[in-house]
């Protein structure tokens, strides 16, 4: 009988475990994936790497802080020419600068160094980056240090923060 009650307690874990693992699986789909359209594409929102939502102050600018020294964001191209705004609230910055590096399609797209506090709007060319209108953009963020507000008595945020990336918007010229 003990051999029996082992099979029936390792079923049920085993019946259990699947079914923890399917309920996590279909939360994270249902909180990180969406589709598209008719078209039945999966794709991720905000993919990784930043924390949630924030906006500036009194302006309308919305954002998202990094939270890594990697971070990817995809948007669908609205289009033909584009505009990120960044920035990086750091205390120090002037003194210690961030040098940010932007990558799309596997090739670096931008390289620079956030030196001061002010917003910057990084415009591109979507055609010039041999993309079209209704495609999705793929951008990667890389810092070169993370900072935590806290450490510089700012409050008690204790996030690891990059640079602020505000929504990426699209124009017609």
């Amino acid at each position: 009988m003990k051999s029996k009650t082992k099979v029936i307690f390792v079923s049920v874990l085993i019946f259990l475990s699947v079914i923890y693992i399917s309920f996590n699986y279909y939360y994270i789909s249902k909180n990180r994936f969406e589709f598209i359209g008719q078209e039945s594409i999966l794709y991720v929102n905000e993919i990784y790497g930043f924390w949630n939502e924030e906006k500036l102050g009194n302006s309308e600018l919305r954002f998202r802080w990094m939270n890594d020294l990697h971070a990817l964001k995809r948007v669908k191209i609205r289009g033909n020419k584009i505009s990120i705004p960044i920035f990086c609230l750091k205390p120090d910055i002037a003194e210690e600068p961030i040098e940010v590096k932007i990558f799309s399609g596997g090739r670096m797209i931008g390289d620079f160094v956030i030196e001061d506090s002010q917003v910057k709007y990084l415009e591109g060319d979507i055609a010039g980056m041999g993309y079209e209108v209704g495609e999705y953009l793929d951008i990667r963020f890389e810092v070169d240090s993370l900072w935590t507000p806290a450490d510089y008595g700012i409050g008690s945020d204790t996030r690891d923060l990059g640079i602020a990336v505000g929504n990426i918007e699209f124009k017609d010229e």
